[in-house]
């Protein structure tokens, strides 16, 4: 199997017949020169990660900025700087001076209504900024998911020597982007049951990859037709032709499969093909 990305050591290490369908990138690294199959290429998502990395840099900045704004406040406390008036007022200290008694008031009522105002002007940005950064990550993460289903998936049908309008839809339904623990992505492939596909190689357990799930469909007589190679019999085309099987399926022929009009049918299981 032929990897989407290489570095310039392991491009080197290629036979020089392989080397040819490689594209250097500027970082040095090595891509797939995979042409465009019926509208579906293989593309770079990196700027997608960076997009969210400076979004995460936002938010982290913007807690900095209020804790900050609580270490400058954190000394003043509107009751305490009141408390401190009535003792002074029974020790006498401040007894005879009105004028000072109140410009004291009114630098403490002016310092609570800025704490507050700021306060609020703060949880107010906060509260838009967070609101803003989680759908722009929920885009970001949609958009990636959809860009790695898709790559994987073109890739190995692609490999396989199969048809992607007919087989893409099919396999995406079955495919989920799951975050691993060293925080890199990766596609992995559930059936309708929401039952994990396993890798097909001996003794393994491992979650089994896209391009081994194309190639297990390769091998199935309901989804054959859609590769290049295999033999389609029977007579007629599009829907003529059909005929209704054991539990109400829908038998078709291999060259009805192969047309593409039964991509649905086929991947819900309502319709089967007959053998050839």
């Amino acid at each position: 199997m032929m990897n989407a990305v290489l570095t310039e050591e392991e491009h080197t290490g290629l036979d020089a017949t392989l080397q040819g369908h490689y594209k250097k990138l500027e970082a040095g690294s090595f891509r797939l020169d995979v042409g465009s199959v019926g509208g579906f290429e293989l593309q770079d998502v990196s700027g997608l990660k960076k997009a969210r990395g400076m979004e995460q840099a936002q938010v982290k900045n913007l807690e900095a900025k209020a804790k900050a704004l609580g270490e400058k406040f954190g000394d003043l406390d509107p009751e305490e700087a009141r408390e401190a008036m009535r003792v002074l007022g029974e020790m006498g200290g401040l007894e005879g001076n009105e004028k000072l008694q109140k410009e004291l008031a009114a630098k403490v009522e002016a310092a609570e209504k800025k704490f507050v105002a700021d306060k609020k002007t703060l949880e107010t940005g906060w509260a838009k900024t967070a609101t803003e950064y989680e759908e722009a990550n929920a885009a970001l993460t949609t958009q990636l998911t959809k860009e790695l289903i898709s790559s994987e998936a073109v890739q190995a049908i692609t490999s396989e020597g199969g048809s992607v309008k007919l087989l893409l839809p099919i396999v995406e339904k079955h495919c989920k982007v799951e975050k691993q623990d060293n925080g890199s992505f990766a596609v992995r492939i559930y059936d309708d049951e929401g039952v994990p596909f396993l890798s097909t190689k001996q003794g393994s357990t491992d979650p089994g990859t896209v391009v081994e799930y194309v190639s297990e469909m390769k091998k199935s007589k309901d989804y054959a037709p859609g590769f290049a190679g295999t033999n389609a019999s029977g007579a007629g085309g599009g829907r003529a032709g059909q005929t209704r099987g054991p539990g109400g399926k829908t038998t078709i022929t291999r060259e009805q499969a192969s047309s593409g009009d039964f991509i649905e049918e086929l991947a819900s299981g309502k319709v089967t093909v007959a053998e050839a």
